[in-house]
């Protein structure tokens, strides 16, 4: 039994050491790996080694062996993540203005930790801190915490909600907490916002949740009304986070191939884009009319036209008026 029970530990010191500690870059010779068991007080036989390598291998863990010489190294398979995904993972959680620096430094730190791996220390070590625009809510985490409990739960949530001032100070927007029925939970260009119904304003509303102080989930489930917004939350997406404010439109536009990019970003890969000529494309779209349809159409310096209908022309000529005085 004695035996037995030292080999088990010693089995899970060397997987422990062949995932956190080998990659394809860092093998291990039969000398390395002999000297590490030992320096964990878990010593062997290289004969030992060979089998219990071979055990590993054939139940629990792929063993990648490599010839360097007249030796052969052996390395694990590098943890949960590959590089290229810790990559994207940790540069994901950099990218997020609305978590907070520590917290940014901490989850990043956490999901090197979780892969376990020799590769994700050092990256973690190498990592760039290239979004300086963090917010400050350090109760971000939590408020994320207690939407998604509510939505699971599908019962009320509560918060104070709140807007910066001129000293970067948070400032109630209201004089008491905001209760709503939480629907969705929505990330849209680098901001996490709570799509829910308000009965108090008798629609669909979005609150960003780095806005957000005291959350907390209610004992009031969600409401019939709030119910039967539940899967049509599509359309209020798209005039939310797309061309929201205005009434709806079948607009064409006209606009030079170094804008077919955008255009493909906001109408999505599908739409029915017509090839003008060499350098020119034209697409029909319905768009709701409003200021931000049209900045975002100022946004290309002229590569970029509406052509119809006429009144939308009109409108557009009118905003732009408005703009230079």
């Amino acid at each position: 039994m004695k035996d037995e029970t030292a080999r088990a530990l010693r089995l899970v010191v060397l997987h422990n050491i062949l995932i956190q500690q080998t990659d394809k870059d860092h093998p291990l010779s039969i000398r390395d790996l002999l000297e590490r068991l030992a320096e964990y007080g878990t010593p062997c036989s290289q004969a030992t080694l060979y089998e219990d390598l071979k055990l590993l291998d054939d139940t629990t863990l792929r063993i990648n062996k490599v010839r360097d010489g007249h030796k052969i190294r052996y390395y694990g398979p590098g943890g949960i993540f590959t590089r290229g995904e810790l990559r994207i993972l940790f540069d994901a959680v950099q990218a997020c203005g609305f978590i907070p620096e520590k917290e940014t430094n901490s989850l990043i730190h956490k999901i090197s930790i979780q892969n376990e791996s020799l590769g994700s220390a050092e990256m973690e070590n190498a990592i760039i801190h290239f979004n300086r625009r963090k917010h400050t809510n350090h109760e971000i985490f939590a408020n994320v915490e207690c939407c998604a409990k509510a939505i699971l739960e599908e019962k009320q949530v509560s918060f104070v909600y709140f807007h910066l001032d001129f000293h970067a100070q948070p400032q109630p927007d209201y004089e008491k907490p905001v209760t709503v029925d939480p629907l969705y939970l929505i990330f849209h260009s680098d901001q996490f916002y709570l799509i829910a119904y308000s009965a108090d304003r008798q629609a669909i509303r979005h609150y960003r949740l780095d806005r957000m102080m005291s959350a907390s989930t209610c004992e009031t489930h969600r409401s019939e009304d709030a119910e039967r917004h539940v899967g049509n939350v599509d359309r209020y997406l798209s005039r939310i986070f797309n061309m929201y404010g205005g009434h709806e439109e079948a607009v064409t536009l006209e606009f030079t191939a170094n804008a077919l990019g955008a255009v493909y970003d906001k109408f999505g890969e599908s739409a029915a884009v017509e090839q003008i000529d060499d350098t020119h494309g034209r697409l029909t779209h319905t768009v709701e009319i409003s200021g931000t349809f049209f900045s975002w159409v100022v946004q290309f310096g002229g590569e970029m036209k509406i052509t119809a209908p006429q009144a939308v022309k009109e409108e557009f000529k009118a905003y732009l008026e408005k703009v230079l005085k």
